[in-house]
């Protein structure tokens, strides 16, 4: 059983989650898509992660959505990712419109 699968039984009410320098990639973030209360993620200095990874965690559907987000010496990371963000991690607020609730992303020593 690895990490993220571990902590599947709080995958309804998780809202904060520090796996800064773990050796985690695309098939743990997609497990991280399924928490939906998850709104602060440190990743990082998490080296495997990638724009796969990235990609993989903003297919969840987030509620309230991702206030915050840490990809600090995410190396793999590129600009790609950032499209997906700004993207992938938002919520329905009304009918069919959806808003961006991210107020902070770290970005720093990426590609």
């Amino acid at each position: 059983m690895d990490m993220v699968e571990a902590l599947n039984p709080l995958s309804q009410k998780l809202r904060s989650l520090d796996l800064s320098h773990c050796d985690i990639g695309k098939a743990a973030l997609a497990k991280l898509a399924s928490f939906v209360q998850l709104n602060h993620l440190n990743l990082s200095g998490c080296t495997s992660v990638d724009d796969d990874s990235i990609l993989a965690l903003c297919e969840g559907n987030f509620d309230p959505g991702v206030r915050y987000l840490n990809l600090d010496k995410c190396a793999k990371v590129t600009d790609l990712s950032l499209t997906w963000i700004l993207d992938g991690l938002r919520r329905k607020s009304s009918g069919e419109m959806f808003e961006v609730t991210l107020e902070t992303l770290l970005f720093k020593d990426t590609r």
